[in-house]
């Protein structure tokens, strides 16, 4: 939900300045023709804002989830010790470790928001027209965030990817040594046991 309502905000944002460019170029002399009439700022910036509320807010839920289910995360594990569930708690685990990127990038980005928000509110009265309008776009910075999100997510996804075969190549020589010891084991285990009843059979044989 969360990634849906950024790229929807990407696209109205763009939308939103292909009609400003078009109506720039449209312009015949007077600068006020550039602007639209109410109907037009509505239907234009209605899907802008919904989108980028939608963006503010989903990482909130996303804490509250988090929050729910790592105080679940005993029972659950409790619950069912076969393969297949063992399976599903490890890729569960696999896929958070992927989404902690996305998790810190949106930290970052609430926090941002929120400060910038706080300081518009409390401190508007000494700020001119432009610097306000400027802090107010400065408080969503969601293109520069859709841009940072995916290369952070490939980078995190590429490192997830070299550790699990790390670990795969580990696994595979611990298991592979443990093989041939338990063969060198099992092969002298056997060899005392032949020492062992060669001896006896020499003791007992008669002279």
């Amino acid at each position: 939900m969360h990634l849906f309502a950024l790229f929807s905000h990407l696209i109205s944002r763009l939308c939103v300045h292909a009609t400003s460019l078009l109506n720039y170029s449209n312009l015949s002399g007077n600068g006020c023709d550039i602007l639209v009439d109410y109907a037009s700022c509505l239907y234009i910036r209605t899907p802008f804002n919904l989108f980028q509320y939608m963006t503010q807010s989903t990482p909130v839920f996303l804490v509250i989830e988090r929050i729910f289910a790592t105080r679940l995360r005993r029972r659950l594990m409790q619950v069912g010790t076969n393969l297949r569930k063992r399976y599903q708690v490890e890729e569960n685990i696999r896929s958070m470790k992927l989404l902690q990127p996305i998790e810190n990038a949106m930290t970052f980005f609430l926090v941002g928001y929120f400060f910038i928000r706080w300081f518009i509110v409390y401190f508007h009265e000494h700020l001119a027209t432009q610097t306000y309008y400027s802090f107010f776009e400065l408080s969503s910075f969601l293109p520069e965030y859709s841009i940072f999100l995916p290369i952070f997510t490939h980078i995190r996804r590429k490192q997830l990817k070299i550790q699990d075969l790390n670990n795969l190549k580990e696994s595979i020589n611990i298991k592979g040594d443990k093989y041939f010891e338990m063969i060198l084991s099992s092969w002298q285990c056997e060899n005392a046991e032949y020492v062992s009843t060669t001896s006896q059979n020499q003791r007992t044989r008669p002279e």
